[in-house]
């Protein structure tokens, strides 16, 4: 049965504050031609409260499932070579593009989404939300154009976890980050990525470490 839209997003953006988060990037064997980070997304830690998820009932926003958005589509056409190149950038997104994940049946469009600079390995962060149904689970009445009609704002600050190669088995994976900038990466420190959520049979992950930390690269 459907709930009523307004009564679950008024109620979500009266009480969605993160404590912070994680901001994760990636590049695989294209970058020595492309010069382009391949993915970057965030996963926020969220403050703890309990919400009536249209779909599962009554929930705790600290459940496994992490606040996220997906920015690749957005950052395909930048000139991103390294996560410093986000700093004081504003990523205008579509008003209909779901791009996060709340809930498996909660779903949000990201409109602004606006980076600080980067200071001690964080990065303070400011995004426009509005908050739809998923395009599998979703139980709100209304449709979409209804939805962002509201929207709400989070301001917090995302940890830069370290850059990950996506490296084929053929290939050594300092063959590919000989060409990631020298004054941001350490292309001498990689190590085994061993906490990925994914996992393939032609590729592993590894994680390249940085130089520096603060918003100034050489």
């Amino acid at each position: 049965m459907e709930q009523n839209w307004k009564e679950i997003t008024g109620e979500l953006y009266s009480k969605i504050a993160p404590v912070g988060g994680v901001i994760h990037s990636q590049i695989d064997n294209s970058f020595p031609r492309t010069k382009k980070i391949f993915n970057i997304w965030i996963e926020f830690q969220m403050n703890d409260f309990e919400y009536n998820d249209p779909f599962y009932g009554q929930q705790k926003s600290t459940a496994p499932f992490n606040m996220s958005i997906e920015l690749y589509d957005y950052i395909a056409p930048l000139e991103i070579s390294s996560i410093y190149d986000l700093q004081g950038k504003t990523i205008e997104g579509e008003k209909e593009d779901r791009i996060g994940s709340f809930s498996n049946s909660l779903h949000f469009t990201v409109p602004s989404l606006k980076f600080g600079n980067i200071d001690n390995s964080k990065i303070e962060v400011e995004l426009k939300y509005s908050l739809t149904n998923s395009e599998s689970y979703g139980m709100m009445s209304g449709g979409i154009l209804d939805h962002i009609q509201d929207n709400g704002i989070i301001k917090t600050s995302l940890q830069v976890k370290e850059l990950v190669i996506v490296c084929p088995n053929e290939l050594e994976p300092i063959e590919i980050a000989k060409h990631l900038n020298p004054s941001v990466y350490d292309s001498n420190n990689i190590e085994l990525a061993t906490d990925l959520n994914w996992s393939t049979d032609h590729s592993k992950g590894f994680y390249v470490r940085y130089k520096i930390q603060d918003s100034n690269p050489t």
